[in-house]
C-alpha cells in the first residue's frame, strides 16, 4: 500500500487483535518507524 497509517489500520481491522495484542504491537509498530 505504501501509506504506513492505512497499512496499520487495515492490519489492526483485519486481525481483531485484542487491546492489549493491539497495544503490543503499537509499541513495535512504533519503535520500528
Amino acid at each position: 500500500m505504501g501509506d504506513k497509517h492505512f497499512d496499520l489500520a487495515y492490519f489492526i481491522c483485519g486481525s481483531f487483535l485484542t487491546k492489549e495484542q493491539e497495544r503490543i504491537f503499537l509499541d513495535a509498530y512504533d519503535s520500528y518507524w
